[in-house]
């Protein structure tokens, strides 16, 4: 293989005073750390998940002590659906 000459070895480099452009950054994104789990979306309680459970807690209870209760049983599975203590 044949020898660069000086002349070519000039014309393939850069200018001295070129310089590096550097690139844009990236907007740095913030991330939870994976030890936080994502915050929990909100729940839907339907009218039709509460009247199910309304009737599980009744058909549990004794039916003749608590047949006269149904608002109670209906409050108290709407309680257990959304988390918090109805008691």
């Amino acid at each position: 293989m044949a020898k660069k000459t000086r002349a070519a070895k000039k014309a393939t480099r850069k200018p001295s005073g070129a310089r590096k452009l550097k690139k844009a950054k990236k907007p740095s994104v913030r991330r939870r750390p994976s030890s936080q789990p994502a915050p929990a979306a909100p729940v839907l309680v339907t009218r039709e998940m509460v009247a199910k459970r309304a009737y599980e807690i009744w058909m549990g209870k004794s039916r003749v002590a608590h047949s006269n209760h149904p608002v109670q049983n209906w409050l108290e599975a709407e309680a257990e659906l959304l988390g918090s203590s109805g008691k």
